[in-house]
């Protein structure tokens, strides 16, 4: 997947930035998102990171942005079966 960055439709100061494997950053970032889930916030610099690779739809995208929460492998295949 191709690394896409926007602004935060909840939030006009936060960056999301959803981080693909074709991003060279990817392996860098690969062992943050293993620590702290699929998504998580840096405050200090306003970014919000989504491992683009765990194919999530975009209403998941949109809560855990929201929310700034990490969901559990289970609780993911809950939310995908709707």
């Amino acid at each position: 997947m191709k690394t896409r960055q926007f602004k935060s439709e909840f939030d006009s100061n936060l960056q999301v930035v959803v981080m693909g494997k074709s991003d060279f950053r990817y392996e860098i970032m690969k062992p943050l998102f293993s620590e702290y889930g699929f998504g998580f916030i840096i405050p200090g610099l306003s970014l919000v990171m989504i491992d683009g690779e765990q194919r999530l739809g975009k209403s998941v995208e949109k809560f855990e942005e929201r929310h700034g929460i990490k969901f559990d492998k289970k609780i993911l295949e809950n939310i995908r079966k709707y």
